[in-house]
């Protein structure tokens, strides 16, 4: 069977965060997710500490057979800047987690959230793992989405969006949060061409 060498590692440290945004401030309040009931959809995961949203239509996974951490890093880093790929951490030592897609939030208040701009191109995003995206960077006939998680479809128009990553509980605390979740939630929300503006600089991955 093959294994990726996981390398859980990886340099990918950053500060807690409790928000970030890179939409233009004028645009904050006019593309804020508005309360939504009931999920969309809603996907079950396990990964090594990291989730992912991916458009693989657009996402080079292949990085090298021997990779390093520092050009792992490097190239989500720069597909982030991209908008094709988010990258975000969750709990160090991986978990598994119930994960929703809305057209908006839940009345449930969040232990921290992020927006930032993706580019769908092919019809839809993929949440994905550390561990998948770790076997796409080592061989170059893997291909995201892993059969193991094709089914977690995000199915969108091709466009662009700021796409709100909540985060219920804190999942480090195992006293705080109920096993079946749901622990994440994704709101995906339409911006015109060009509304988006300049990112913030992306640095590292989210939350770790």
């Amino acid at each position: 069977m093959r294994v990726a060498a996981l390398k859980t590692n990886v340099a990918l440290s950053r500060p807690p965060l409790t928000s970030h945004r890179c939409l233009e401030p004028a645009l904050q309040q006019q593309y804020s997710p508005v309360p939504d009931p009931s999920p969309r959809m809603s996907f079950q995961i396990d990964d090594d500490g990291l989730l992912a949203l991916v458009d693989p239509a657009a996402y080079p996974g292949f990085v090298a057979e021997d990779w390093q951490a520092d050009a792992l890093l490097a190239h989500f880093l720069t597909h982030m800047r991209q908008g094709s790929l988010l990258v975000w951490g969750t709990d160090p030592n991986g978990g598994s987690w119930t994960v929703d897609g809305r057209t908006g939030p839940s009345t449930q208040p969040a232990f921290r959230e992020l927006t930032f701009p993706l580019r769908v191109t092919a019809g839809a995003l993929y949440l994905t793992s550390y561990g998948d995206l770790t076997m796409a960077a080592q061989f170059r006939d893997e291909r995201l989405p892993s059969a193991q998680n094709a089914a977690l479809r995000l199915a969108l128009p091709n466009g662009s969006y700021a796409l709100t990553v909540r985060q219920l509980y804190d999942l480090t605390s195992y006293d705080d949060y109920p096993p079946q979740g749901p622990h994440f939630e994704l709101i995906a929300r339409p911006v015109p061409a060009g509304a988006v503006g300049e990112p913030e600089p992306v640095t590292a991955i989210f939350w770790r």
